[in-house]
């Protein structure tokens, strides 16, 4: 953090594995001017090299932050056809699933999101991400269809889904708890306060995700 804050307005200094890693950590920081220069810097400087991939994946993920989803998907889609067996494939797919949810292209995300749980290379945190965008795309859905009967239960597939996901990913703390959160949020959607009230104690008695910040939001909400 400090490699990456210290050199943040020259990044010339730094190495292709100092620039990746650096862009990431200021993407995380919300920096979003400065990890954009690590990451143009990977692409304009060192296409060719083992570190080539984090460039384009990270100005992807920089124009997610920025809500930009359509410049983020063509971002993400050329790096997929130009180099599809590229080091960061997993994130720049996830990336993809996220940027098509964004944009609203729900029966793509909802496709792709599939394929992505369904594949065994995607097994671990990527998947459990892969779930919980799905879970989104449901919402979306139950926003946009008529009828009640059919908007709870979509609303009920993506609550089931962010269950899934809660149950089976605790050994990933962040993943975890934002589909504790999520299917509170859809709990309170369906209007089952009981369900709602349960999952939001069950995330905020949950020491293993105790450093996440869902946790900490869910222990501001419960007495």
């Amino acid at each position: 953090k400090g490699i990456a804050t210290i050199n943040a307005k020259d990044p010339s200094v730094l190495s292709p594995a100092l620039l990746a890693v650096s862009g990431d950590i200021l993407l995380k920081l919300g920096n979003l001017d400065e990890a954009t220069a690590m990451f143009r810097r990977l692409v304009d400087r060192h296409k060719d090299g083992m570190f080539a991939d984090a460039g384009p994946v990270g100005l992807g993920y920089v124009a997610l932050a920025r809500k930009q989803p359509a410049e983020a998907l063509k971002i993400f889609e050329d790096a997929l056809a130009q180099n599809p067996g590229m080091s960061r494939f997993k994130e720049t797919t996830l990336g993809k699933l996220e940027s098509l949810v964004a944009i609203g292209q729900l029966d793509a995300a909802e496709k792709l999101a599939l394929e992505i749980a369904g594949d065994k290379m995607f097994r671990g945190e990527t998947a459990g991400k892969a779930y919980i965008h799905l879970g989104k795309v449901y919402r979306k859905q139950a926003e946009k269809i008529a009828g009640v009967d059919a908007r709870l239960e979509l609303l009920k597939k993506a609550h089931g889904t962010y269950q899934r996901v809660y149950v089976a990913y605790q050994s990933t703390p962040e993943v975890c708890a934002e589909a504790y959160w999520q299917a509170y949020e859809t709990a309170t959607d369906l209007g089952n306060k009981s369900l709602a009230d349960e999952t939001i104690r069950a995330l905020a008695a949950n020491q293993k995700l105790k450093n996440t910040e869902r946790f900490k939001k869910a222990n501001e909400l419960t007495p």
